[in-house]
């Protein structure tokens, strides 16, 4: 499963051509390898895992900075949604109060 080394040079040559950034940061690093894994249950399992991994893993990152963060609370954009706040934020916060 995965993207050819063509298949990868073609999609990112394409994005290069429409973003300078994109084209910026190929000829600056090249293009990725291609990550090809055989089909198969243990890819899929595999996949799986990695994903919930990195969920795990950024959910442990975001709290470091959200725990040091000025903010006192959420944005006033944010305010007043039925949403769950990060927990690294004060509880009347999350509660939907407003400082």
């Amino acid at each position: 499963m995965g993207l050819t080394a063509d298949q990868l040079r073609e999609s990112l040559d394409a994005i290069a051509a429409r973003e300078p950034m994109m084209a910026a940061a190929v000829a600056r690093v090249g293009y990725p390898e291609p990550r090809i894994r055989e089909p198969g249950y243990e890819t899929l399992l595999r996949t799986i895992v990695g994903q919930q991994v990195s969920v795990a893993a950024a959910a442990s990152i975001w709290t470091k900075p959200a725990a040091r963060a000025t903010m006192r609370c959420a944005p006033p954009a944010c305010r007043g949604k039925r949403r769950a706040m990060p927990k690294a934020w004060p509880r009347r916060c999350r509660a939907g109060g407003s400082t």
